[in-house]
């Protein structure tokens, strides 16, 4: 099974509303749809929001379908956010100590779905983006 979570965020700035937004296809299928906002939140706040909200639902769903075999995935977060993939793939340090608990969250289902990460131009016409 091919799970590819596609994720976007955007904001401006902390006082200002912004919103997440995140698609999952299976086996190349459209399975699910994500959005969400936020009244406070910066750009990073909201793409961290949707990659979170997408990898938290796809372990929901793969404990849901395990049953009684052991069930072969490979799941694939894709974002145009670097800041984020860098987060995903460890490349990059997370310095926010107040929202430490988001990264540590971010680090355990990376670990426990084995995320590979996908980085894709933003707003180049790419259909789940």
């Amino acid at each position: 099974m091919n799970i590819e979570i596609f994720s976007d965020g955007s904001a401006t700035t902390l006082d200002k509303p912004g919103g997440w937004g995140v698609v999952i296809l299976i086996d190349g299928v459209l399975h699910k749809e994500l959005s969400g906002h936020s009244p406070n939140a910066t750009n990073n706040d909201m793409e961290l929001a949707g990659a979170l909200f997408g990898l938290d639902y796809v372990n929901e769903f793969l404990a849901q379908q395990q049953g009684s075999f052991p069930l072969e995935f490979e799941v694939t977060l894709i974002s145009d956010s670097q800041l984020i993939l860098g987060w995903t793939s460890g490349e990059y340090r997370f310095k926010q100590e107040s929202k430490m608990d988001l990264y540590d969250h971010l680090q355990r289902l990376v670990k426990k779905l084995k995320v590979k990460t996908k980085w894709i131009k933003g707003h180049s016409g790419h259909v789940h983006q």
